[in-house]
Protein backbone atom coordinates (compact mmCIF):
# COMPACT_ATOMS: atom_id res chain seq x y z
CA UNK A 1 0.00 0.00 0.00
CA UNK A 2 1.59 3.37 -0.74
CA UNK A 3 -0.29 7.15 -0.35
CA UNK A 4 0.41 9.33 -3.43
CA UNK A 5 1.12 13.00 -3.67
CA UNK A 6 -0.17 15.33 -6.54
CA UNK A 7 2.74 15.85 -8.69
CA UNK A 8 3.94 12.25 -8.49
CA UNK A 9 -0.17 10.86 -9.76
CA UNK A 10 -0.46 13.62 -12.10
CA UNK A 11 3.19 12.05 -13.38
CA UNK A 12 2.16 8.36 -13.50
CA UNK A 13 -1.12 9.63 -15.29
CA UNK A 14 0.66 11.62 -17.83
CA UNK A 15 3.22 8.40 -17.98
CA UNK A 16 1.04 5.41 -18.31
CA UNK A 17 2.15 4.29 -14.87
CA UNK A 18 -0.27 3.76 -12.82
CA UNK A 19 -0.99 -0.20 -13.76
CA UNK A 20 3.10 -0.54 -13.03
CA UNK A 21 2.58 1.21 -9.30
CA UNK A 22 -0.40 -1.29 -8.44
CA UNK A 23 1.88 -3.80 -9.36
CA UNK A 24 4.52 -2.69 -7.36
CA UNK A 25 2.22 -1.65 -4.17
CA UNK A 26 -1.14 -3.40 -5.30
CA UNK A 27 -2.82 -0.59 -3.40
CA UNK A 28 -2.45 2.84 -4.55
CA UNK A 29 -4.16 5.94 -2.00
CA UNK A 30 -5.25 9.24 -2.58
CA UNK A 31 -6.09 11.29 0.07
CA UNK A 32 -9.03 13.46 0.30
CA UNK A 33 -6.75 16.36 0.58
CA UNK A 34 -4.78 15.13 -2.86
CA UNK A 35 -8.37 14.36 -4.36
CA UNK A 36 -9.41 18.14 -3.89
CA UNK A 37 -5.82 19.42 -5.32
CA UNK A 38 -5.70 17.49 -8.54
CA UNK A 39 -9.06 16.44 -9.44
CA UNK A 40 -11.40 18.92 -7.93
CA UNK A 41 -9.21 22.11 -8.75
CA UNK A 42 -8.68 20.22 -12.49
CA UNK A 43 -12.14 19.39 -13.30
CA UNK A 44 -12.60 22.89 -13.09
CA UNK A 45 -9.62 23.80 -14.94
CA UNK A 46 -10.40 21.26 -17.54
CA UNK A 47 -7.43 19.39 -17.16
CA UNK A 48 -7.73 15.41 -18.70
CA UNK A 49 -5.67 13.76 -15.87
CA UNK A 50 -8.60 14.93 -13.57
CA UNK A 51 -10.87 13.26 -15.18
CA UNK A 52 -8.83 10.13 -15.84
CA UNK A 53 -8.19 10.03 -12.12
CA UNK A 54 -11.60 10.09 -11.20
CA UNK A 55 -11.98 7.09 -13.47
CA UNK A 56 -9.38 5.08 -12.17
CA UNK A 57 -11.33 5.68 -8.52
CA UNK A 58 -14.37 4.15 -9.97
CA UNK A 59 -12.41 1.03 -11.26
CA UNK A 60 -10.52 0.54 -7.95
CA UNK A 61 -6.90 1.43 -9.80
CA UNK A 62 -6.75 4.07 -7.20
CA UNK A 63 -8.55 3.55 -3.83
CA UNK A 64 -9.71 7.91 -2.58
CA UNK A 65 -9.06 7.67 1.53
CA UNK A 66 -10.60 10.36 4.49
CA UNK A 67 -7.36 12.36 5.73
CA UNK A 68 -5.78 10.98 8.81
CA UNK A 69 -6.56 12.40 12.06
CA UNK A 70 -3.36 12.43 13.30
CA UNK A 71 -1.36 16.48 12.54
CA UNK A 72 1.99 16.20 13.27
CA UNK A 73 1.79 20.11 12.07
CA UNK A 74 4.60 19.76 9.31
CA UNK A 75 4.93 23.33 7.59
CA UNK A 76 4.51 21.68 3.66
CA UNK A 77 1.42 22.22 1.42
CA UNK A 78 -1.60 20.71 2.29
CA UNK A 79 -1.61 17.61 0.26
CA UNK A 80 2.30 16.68 1.63
CA UNK A 81 0.69 16.89 4.96
CA UNK A 82 -2.01 14.68 4.29
CA UNK A 83 -0.22 12.19 2.57
CA UNK A 84 3.08 12.29 5.43
CA UNK A 85 0.46 12.36 8.19
CA UNK A 86 -1.85 9.21 6.65
CA UNK A 87 1.22 7.24 5.59
CA UNK A 88 2.29 7.43 9.10
CA UNK A 89 -0.96 6.46 10.82
CA UNK A 90 -1.10 3.82 8.63
CA UNK A 91 2.63 2.60 8.72
CA UNK A 92 2.83 2.64 5.22
CA UNK A 93 4.83 4.69 2.10
CA UNK A 94 4.22 7.99 0.91
CA UNK A 95 5.20 8.75 -2.73
CA UNK A 96 6.11 12.06 -2.57
CA UNK A 97 8.10 14.23 -4.98
CA UNK A 98 8.90 17.24 -3.13
CA UNK A 99 12.19 17.25 -1.82
CA UNK A 100 11.39 18.93 1.38
CA UNK A 101 8.62 16.71 1.90
CA UNK A 102 10.91 13.39 1.31
CA UNK A 103 13.21 14.67 4.08
CA UNK A 104 10.27 15.04 6.82
CA UNK A 105 8.62 11.85 5.81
Amino acid sequence: MIKIDSSPLIYAIKGNYVELLKKLYSTIILVDSVYEEVVESGKLLGKRDAFVIDKLIETNMLIRHPDSKLDLKINLGKGENAVINSAKDEECLAFLEDQKARKVA
